[in-house]
C-alpha cells in the first residue's frame, strides 16, 4: 500500500536517481558525476496507482477510487522546495552532495510537476521481456512512477546562436 511507505524519502531518491543518470560522466579524477542538477529539471511527472480494478458483472470492469493524490502532491512539492532550498545542489554517483552549500533561495521557481492518477501499471523485465502483470511474485506490483524532464539552458542558447545568431 502507497501509505505504509515513507513517500517523502522515496521521492527525494526518485529525484536524485533522475539527476544523476541523467547526464552521469567520470569526471579527470575518476569521480562519477552529473551534468544536471535541480536547476534543470523543466517538468516531474509522478504517476500513481489510483483505484483498485477488478472484473464487474456481466464482462464490465469496476475501480474503485482509493487515492485521490493530495498527499502524493503535496510531497512532491515539499521534497522540490526542500532541493531548491540548497543552493549548488548537485548530486555525485552515491547520492551525496557535491557541495552543501546551504542558503536559501526562491522557493517559488520549482520545476512544474503533475501527479497523474493512473488504474494500474507493469513494467517489463529487461532481460526476459516478460511483464510483471505475467509474473507478480517476481517483480512486484508498481504503485508509483517518476517521469523527468531536463533541459540545458545554456546549451540550448548556444547551440540556438550557432545555427540562427551568428549568420546575422
Amino acid at each position: 500500500d502507497l501509505f505504509d511507505l515513507d513517500i517523502a524519502g522515496l521521492l527525494n531518491q526518485m529525484i536524485d536517481s533522475s539527476i544523476t543518470s541523467a547526464g552521469a560522466f567520470q569526471d579527470s579524477d575518476g569521480n562519477s558525476s552529473s551534468l544536471f542538477t535541480i536547476d534543470n529539471i523543466l517538468n516531474v511527472r509522478l504517476y500513481y496507482k489510483a483505484a483498485i480494478v477488478s472484473p464487474g458483472t456481466s464482462g464490465s470492469i469496476e475501480a474503485e477510487v482509493v487515492n485521490d493524490g493530495s498527499m502524493l502532491r503535496t510531497e512532491l512539492q515539499s521534497v522540490l522546495k526542500q532541493k531548491k532550498c540548497v543552493q549548488g545542489y548537485k548530486v555525485d554517483a552515491t547520492g551525496g552532495k557535491s557541495n552543501g552549500i546551504s542558503s536559501i533561495s526562491n522557493n517559488d521557481d520549482i520545476p512544474a510537476y503533475t501527479v497523474v492518477p493512473i488504474l494500474g501499471m507493469s513494467f517489463i523485465h529487461p532481460i526476459s521481456g516478460s511483464s510483471n502483470s505475467d509474473e507478480h511474485g517476481k517483480h512486484g506490483i508498481p504503485l508509483i512512477a517518476m517521469q523527468v524532464t531536463f533541459v540545458d539552458m545554456v546549451r540550448m542558447e548556444t547551440e540556438m546562436w550557432i545555427r540562427y545568431g551568428h549568420n546575422k
